[in-house]
C-alpha cells in the first residue's frame, strides 16, 4: 500500500514539474513578446480611427508589426524612419494586410533585418525602403506592386534571392538594387520585361556567364540583355517573348535584329547606341516605341513600322540616318524631338489620325525639304506666345495656337484652317516625293502647295504683264496661253525648268519656229512679292516692313504687293496677303 501511495506521489510531483515548466516556458514567451515601442505611420488629421489610419509596434524579440487600412506617411526627412532609435533592434518586419505602400526609408539602415513579409494589399514601394539593410538575404514582393522607385533595396550587402509575385508593374526605378552586388537569383512571372539589364549590371546574376544562354541573359521568357561585344545579326530565341528595355543598349557591333512575333511595346532605349545597327524587323503586332529606342542608331538608314503604330516616344528616333520614313495612318502621337538630329531625313508626311505633336519634333533635321501636315486639328507640347518664340526655340516646328502673333520662318507656310484652334506650319519646298503619296495628295490637296488645273492666266498687251491669280508652274504658264514656243526664264535671264513655281519678276518669252523672240510678259503673282512663286507669310513681312520705312520694295514687286490698288504699301496690304498665305482668302 505505501509503495502505491509513493507511486501515485511520484506521479503527482512529476506532473507538478511539467507543468512548472511550461509555465515557466509560458512566462518566458509572454516576456519576449513585450511591446517596447509603438506608434502611427501617418497624420490623424480626423481624429479617432479614420481610413488610413496605420500603426506599428516593436517587441523585446525584434519583430516590427506594421497594420492598419492605407498608407505609410513619408517623414519630413525621408532619410529616417518612424522607429528611427530602434532601427538596430529591428530582425523581422511584418506588413499587416490593408497597408497600401511602404514610405521613402521605411527601414532604411535597418542593418540587423533579416526577414520580411509584406502584405497582398501593398501596390507600392517609396524610394530607399530598404536602404542598407545589410542582413537581408531574401524578399518576396507581392503579386499587386505597381510601383518600385529608386534605391529600394540599394546596399543590400548579402540580398541574393528576390522573387517577384507582380508579372506587369507599371514603373521599376533602374537603381532598385543599385550597389546589391549578392544578387543571384531572381524569380519572376514569364513577362519579366520590367527587369532591366540597367538593373542587373554589378550584381552576380548578371556577371556570371552560367546565368547565359549563350549571348542572351533571359528571365522568364523575357530577354533582359544581350552581351555588348556581340557581333553581327542577332535572331531573338524562339523561346523569348518579351524584350526588356535596354537589352541591346550599347551593343555597337550589333548589325541586325529580328524582334520575337507578337511583342507589343519597345521598351525605353531598347536599341540606343547600337552605331553599327543597319536594320530592324518590327513584327506587325508593335503599338508603342517608347522613348529612346533607336536613339544614336547612326547606320540606320531604313526602317519599315507596324501599319497598326499608335505612339512614338520621346527621341525615339534621335540621330538616325534615314531620308524618309513612313508613318503609319494609325499613329496617334509622336512626342518631344521623336526625329531630332535626324540630319539626313529629307521627307516627311505627318498622317491625319495624329492627335498630339511634341516639341522639337525635327529639330536639327537640316536637310528637311518636303513635310505635309495632314491633321487639321492637333495638341502640342508647345507653350510659347509668339512665331518667333516657336522658331527660334525648336527648329521645324510646325504647331502653334492661333492667336499668336510674330514672323514666320523663311521657306514655311502657315495654313490656318475654319473652325481650328491652331496654325499649322508647313514646311514644303518640293511637291516631288520619293514614295507613293498619291492617295493623300488626292484628297488633301486643298491644303497643299501644288499647282492645280484652276489656275488662270491675264497676258495685258498694254503693259506687258502677265498676272496669275495663283501658284503656278513653268509648264502650266505654257498651256494656259495656249502659244507655240513659249519659255519661262527667272529675272536673272536663266531659262526655268517645266516643274518649277513661276513668281513675280519671271519673263514669258514667245518666239516663232526661227527662234526669234515675238512676245514678251513679265509676270505678276499677287501677294508674291518675294518672287518665289509662292504666297508666304514672309511676303506679309516684307510688304509691312516696306510700308515702315524700312525697306523698299519695287516695280513689279510693288505690284504684286498693293493689294487694294491705291499706289502705295500699308499694313492693310501687309494684312491680305498675311491671310492669302493663310488659305483665308
Amino acid at each position: 500500500m505505501l509503495r502505491k501511495t509513493k507511486k501515485a506521489l511520484s506521479f503527482v510531483l512529476s506532473i507538478i514539474m511539467i507543468m512548472s515548466m511550461f509555465a515557466g516556458l509560458e512566462m518566458t514567451s509572454v516576456a519576449a513578446a513585450n511591446i517596447i515601442a509603438s506608434g502611427t505611420c501617418h497624420t490623424n488629421i480626423y481624429g479617432g480611427t479614420p481610413d488610413g489610419y496605420v500603426e506599428w509596434s516593436l517587441d523585446s524579440d525584434g519583430l516590427l508589426t506594421i497594420t492598419g487600412n492605407g498608407s505609410m506617411e513619408t517623414r519630413e526627412d525621408a532619410w529616417t524612419n518612424y522607429w528611427e532609435e530602434y532601427s538596430e533592434q529591428i530582425k523581422k518586419v511584418i506588413v499587416g494586410e490593408g497597408v497600401k505602400n511602404l514610405s521613402s526609408g521605411a527601414f532604411i539602415f535597418c542593418k540587423n533585418l533579416e526577414e520580411v513579409q509584406l502584405p497582398e494589399s501593398l501596390q507600392r514601394i517609396e524610394s530607399r525602403a530598404f536602404f542598407v539593410c545589410e542582413n537581408l538575404v531574401s524578399i518576396t514582393i507581392p503579386k499587386n506592386v505597381k510601383y518600385i522607385e529608386d534605391e529600394v533595396f540599394a546596399w543590400c550587402a548579402k540580398l541574393e534571392e528576390i522573387t517577384f509575385l507582380c508579372d506587369s508593374p507599371e514603373y521599376v526605378d533602374a537603381s532598385v538594387f543599385y550597389e546589391s552586388t549578392a544578387i543571384k537569383k531572381i524569380n519572376a512571372p514569364a513577362n519579366a520585361s520590367f527587369i532591366t539589364k540597367d538593373m542587373l549590371i554589378g550584381t552576380a546574376l548578371y556577371e556570371d556567364k552560367s546565368n547565359w544562354t549563350g549571348d542572351s541573359l533571359i528571365i522568364g521568357n523575357t530577354l533582359v540583355a544581350l552581351d555588348e561585344n556581340f557581333s553581327g545579326d542577332y535572331v531573338c530565341p524562339e523561346n523569348v517573348k518579351n524584350v526588356a528595355a535596354s537589352a541591346f543598349s550599347g551593343c555597337s557591333q550589333l548589325t541586325s535584329v529580328v524582334l520575337p512575333d507578337n511583342l507589343v511595346v519597345l521598351e525605353n532605349d531598347l536599341f540606343s547606341n547600337c552605331q553599327a545597327l543597319e536594320k530592324v524587323v518590327i513584327p506587325d503586332s508593335v503599338k508603342y516605341i517608347r522613348n529612346g529606342v533607336f536613339l544614336g542608331c547612326f547606320s540606320l538608314k531604313q526602317i519599315d513600322l507596324p501599319a497598326g503604330l499608335l505612339e512614338i516616344g520621346k527621341y525615339a528616333f534621335e540621330g538616325c540616318t534615314f531620308t524618309e520614313i513612313w508613318l503609319p495612318e494609325s499613329l496617334k502621337l509622336l512626342d518631344d524631338c521623336a526625329f531630332s538630329g535626324c540630319t539626313m531625313l529629307e521627307e516627311i508626311i505627318i498622317p491625319a489620325s495624329v492627335e498630339y505633336l511634341g516639341r522639337s519634333l525635327f529639330n536639327e533635321c537640316n536637310s528637311l525639304e518636303t513635310m505635309a501636315v495632314l491633321s487639321k486639328n492637333c495638341d502640342t507640347g508647345l507653350g510659347y506666345d509668339t512665331l518667333d518664340d516657336v522658331y527660334n526655340n525648336s527648329g521645324n516646328m510646325f504647331f502653334i495656337p492661333s492667336d499668336c502673333f510674330g514672323i514666320v520662318p523663311e521657306q514655311t507656310t502657315v495654313y490656318c484652317y475654319e473652325a481650328s484652334t491652331m496654325h499649322v506650319f508647313c514646311l514644303v519646298v518640293d511637291r516631288t516625293f520619293s514614295f507613293d503619296v498619291a492617295e493623300y495628295a488626292e484628297k488633301h490637296h486643298s491644303y497643299w502647295r501644288i499647282a492645280t488645273s484652276d489656275i488662270s492666266v491675264e497676258l495685258n498687251e498694254e503693259n506687258k504683264i502677265a498676272t496669275i491669280t495663283q501658284t503656278a508652274l513653268t509648264e502650266d504658264i505654257v498651256r494656259l496661253t495656249q502659244k507655240e514656243n513659249a519659255a519661262v526664264y527667272n529675272a536673272d535671264g536663266e531659262k526655268i525648268s517645266d516643274d518649277t513655281y513661276i513668281g513675280t519678276g519671271f519673263v514669258v518669252r514667245f518666239s516663232d519656229d526661227q527662234g526669234n523672240v515675238t512676245d514678251e510678259y513679265t509676270v505678276v503673282v499677287p501677294c508674291d512679292v518675294d518672287g518665289n512663286g509662292e504666297v508666304t507669310a514672309s511676303d506679309a513681312r516684307t510688304t509691312l516692313r516696306a510700308s515702315a520705312g524700312l525697306s523698299t520694295v519695287e516695280g513689279f514687286y510693288a505690284m504684286a504687293a498693293d493689294r487694294d490698288n491705291n499706289n502705295e504699301l500699308t499694313a492693310s496690304d501687309a494684312r491680305t496677303i498675311l491671310r492669302k498665305s493663310a488659305g483665308l482668302e
